[in-house]
């Protein structure tokens, strides 16, 4: 008897576990392609012009964020036309100054987030 109870424990487990699996499915990781036309730096702030083109069709940007930065301006310059979208145009402040390098993380929606490795200009 001991051994069939364990026998279905282990199955509830297994069920239990395969059960949270699917209900995290979907889209997790955004399918673009960002390009830094532009990362200059002025003091604790960096201007930066993207161009992200999806390779998914229509996506939306809808946040942005970098680790200690704080976004004091974003606009979107101009229309996209088919999955590529209007030129971004980000200002960054930086607690201290802004680094070397550091991940940018564009927030898609249901679509997902994607990263984009920044380098700026000194």
């Amino acid at each position: 008897m001991r051994r069939r109870s364990f026998l279905l424990l282990g199955s509830a487990v297994c069920w239990a576990i395969s059960g949270r699996a699917e209900a995290h499915e979907g889209p997790h990781a955004a399918r673009v392609i960002t390009d830094v036309l532009e990362a200059r730096i002025e003091g604790r702030v960096l201007n930066l012009r993207l161009r992200i083109e999806s390779l998914d069709g229509p996506v939306f940007l809808q946040g942005l964020w970098a680790t200690d930065a704080d976004v004091r301006s974003w606009v979107q310059d101009g229309r996209g036309r088919g999955g590529v979208l209007p030129e971004q145009v980000i200002v960054l402040e930086f607690s201290n100054a802004v680094p070397s390098l550091f991940t940018l993380t564009l927030d898609f929606g249901e679509a997902g987030i994607s990263t984009v490795l920044v380098t700026p200009r000194r």
